[in-house]
C-alpha cells in the first residue's frame, strides 16, 4: 500500500520483512511507503516485523522504523544481519568483548556472539520508533 504524508510527514519506504526470533532471513520485499517525522527520509526505512520474540512491546505486523546506521550503542534496539543472511530485530548489548542479542519475550532465549562470529554480524540500523498497524 502507498500511503500519502500529511502536515511535516515525508514517506519513508517500507523495504520488507524483519524477523523478530532467531535462525530466519531478512526479506527485502518492498512494500510501498509509510509516512515518518524524519527530516531526511532517504536515511530511514521501515521494516514489517514478523514472529513474537519481541512481544509484548513490538508484535507481528507493527512497523519498525530503522535510522540507518553501522553502530549501535549498548542497550539500543537494532535490526542486525548475523551469519548468512540471517535478520533480526534485537536489543543489543555489547560487553567483556562479546555481544548479546535479547529478544523482550522470555521464552526466547539471548543469542551470545563472540570471537571470530563478531565477523559475521551487520548492523543495518537502530529501531527508532515502532508503530502498530491495525
Amino acid at each position: 500500500k502507498e500511503f500519502l504524508p500529511c502536515g511535516d510527514l515525508k514517506p519513508v519506504l517500507v523495504m520488507g520483512i524483519v524477523k523478530a526470533g532467531f535462525g530466519r532471513d531478512a526479506f527485502e520485499d518492498p512494500q510501498g511507503a509509510y509516512p515518518a517525522d524524519v527530516r531526511d527520509p532517504e536515511n530511514y526505512f521501515y521494516l514489517a516485523v514478523q514472529g513474537d520474540s519481541m512481544e509484548p512491546y513490538i508484535r507481528a505486523g507493527d512497523l519498525a522504523l530503522v535510522r540507518r546506521q553501522s553502530v549501535l550503542q549498548s542497550g539500543e534496539l537494532g535490526v542486525i544481519i548475523y551469519r548468512d543472511g540471517e535478520g533480526m530485530l534485537k536489543r543489543f548489548v555489547a560487553e567483556n568483548g562479546r555481544v548479546v542479542l535479547h529478544s523482550f519475550n522470555p521464552s526466547t532465549p539471548p543469542l551470545e556472539i563472540a570471537g571470530a562470529d563478531l565477523d559475521r554480524l551487520f548492523i543495518l540500523g537502530k529501531v527508532v520508533e515502532t508503530k502498530t498497524r491495525w
